[in-house]
């Protein structure tokens, strides 16, 4: 029997209906000829497959080579260095940061609580973004060094002793003396209403609320400021000369010196 021949056309168009096959989705051996015409088919399917691979390899390195040059992936990975990404992006980009934002604030005066919130949310997410940098960033070479069991020490420990030392600091530290300094009377203006005793619990308690809300008023703290214990005094007076009761007017005269030191 003799075979059927074709001509260049032919095989042409079997060709093209193979890379339009593979583009349909059907598979290599769902071809329809069972001629000469089959293997240009196949050559058209496997070229459109090549084809596809190369393009599918291309966009592939693409997005890789875009995401070994984005500098939070790399260090979110831990691919910065551990001495890098500790230093520069734990301590030194930090303490920088937190300076600007700060004198910005000053400069704007914008330096409300509403700001200091947003502020002190960005800094949770970074120091939990920095954490997992560093952690990671001390087996980026698959072992881990002794700096690396240190960094990870820092980043387990310092968390843990400054949740514990927010809990413990209030129970050792009672504001109560230092409370009593502004219920006393001050040596250089005697309350006509006669001194605060110091068993005016309403008193007591508004000079702890005041030195827990600016706790430069207390004047056992490292961070005291006299000059603004002096002058809450000296309000806190006239406003008890002025008929007010002691507990008021210690509030009073600390939310009138408070925020104009805490500035």
């Amino acid at each position: 029997m003799q075979s059927e021949e074709f001509t260049d056309d032919d095989m042409l168009i079997a060709q093209e209906e193979g890379k339009q096959s593979f583009s349909s989705g059907f598979a290599l051996d769902q071809c329809p000829y069972k001629d000469a015409r089959s293997e240009r088919w196949r050559q058209g399917f496997r070229a459109a497959e090549a084809k596809f691979l190369d393009v599918s390899q291309s966009r592939g390195s693409a997005r890789k080579k875009a995401s070994s040059d984005n500098l939070i992936l790399r260090l979110w990975r831990g691919e910065e260095g551990l001495a890098k990404t500790y230093w520069l992006y734990g301590v030194l980009f930090p303490l920088l940061a937190s300076f600007a934002v700060q004198a910005a604030m000053m400069v704007t005066s914008t330096d409300t609580p509403e700001a200091q919130a947003i502020v002190g949310y960005a800094w949770l997410a970074y120091i939990i973004f920095i954490s997992v940098a560093i952690w990671r960033s001390a087996t980026a070479n698959g072992a881990i060094t002794f700096w690396g069991i240190v960094a990870r020490c820092i980043v387990v420990g310092v968390p843990v002793i400054g949740f514990l030392a927010a809990i413990l600091l209030p129970i050792w530290h009672d504001p109560t003396q230092a409370a009593t300094q502004l219920t006393e009377p001050s040596s250089y203006s005697a309350p006509a209403t006669g001194p605060v005793a110091p068993a005016d619990e309403d008193a007591l308690h508004a000079a702890k609320y005041a030195i827990n809300r600016f706790p430069f008023l207390d004047s056992e703290s490292p961070s005291a400021n006299q000059a603004a214990i002096n002058e809450t005094i000296e309000l806190r007076d006239r406003f008890i000369k002025e008929g007010y009761s002691p507990g008021t007017a210690i509030r009073i005269a600390a939310e009138i010196t408070g925020p104009k030191y805490a500035q």
